[in-house]
């Protein structure tokens, strides 16, 4: 049994996009029976959680229903945010578990630029009246701020953009993710 955890931004279905895109799917095809923790989008209740909240309270109660339907430790897998959110359920439950995957999981948000943490540090004054207008930051928002290119490291988002600049979107397997990209963002309407 595995318990599958997305991050608190990418919704659940980041883990099953389609049927032929899945990491849910494949695990289930290999004989392994894939739970998935599904956050929904943030209400008012969850609009005052700390992590401990989430860690500490619906992590460890989706842990507990979890094991008692199995009666024996199970695999945490965490994805992206989902990740850190594993490890820390880990190292408060190690017992309960019989492994830990953590995919795509960021560890040091602040060892390659330094100068860029504090840019975005100091720029959380022009984000808060956002916040206080709208309860909580969108995710097109947040994964604009994760995403942004970067021109003058010339990073693979600058790599893409010149590419399609110059044509080369029109390749078969570019056409793809962004039929996937449609996909994504057709669900997250509809939920």
């Amino acid at each position: 049994m595995v318990l599958a955890v997305p991050s608190l931004i990418n919704r659940a279905h980041i883990l099953d996009l389609t049927e032929d895109r899945s990491l849910l799917r494949a695990l289930a095809a290999a004989g392994t029976r894939p739970l998935l923790v599904d956050w929904g989008a943030p209400g008012d209740l969850e609009r005052g959680f700390s992590l401990t909240d989430y860690i500490a309270g619906r992590l460890e109660q989706a842990l507990d229903r979890v094991l008692a339907e199995v009666g024996g430790p199970v695999v945490l897998l965490g994805y992206c945010m989902g990740g850190l959110l594993t490890v820390a359920l880990a190292l408060r439950r190690w017992r309960d578990l019989s492994g830990l995957v953590c995919l795509a999981t960021p560890w040091d948000f602040h060892a390659e630029r330094p100068s860029q943490a504090k840019l975005l540090g100091a720029s959380l004054g022009l984000i808060e009246p956002l916040l206080r207008n709208m309860g909580e930051l969108p995710v097109d928002a947040i994964h604009g701020a994760l995403c942004r290119p970067r021109p003058a490291a010339g990073g693979p988002q600058v790599r893409r953009l010149r590419r399609a600049r110059s044509g080369l979107a029109a390749r078969p397997a570019v056409r793809r993710r962004r039929g996937l990209a449609e996909r994504r963002r057709a669900l997250w309407r509809h939920r």
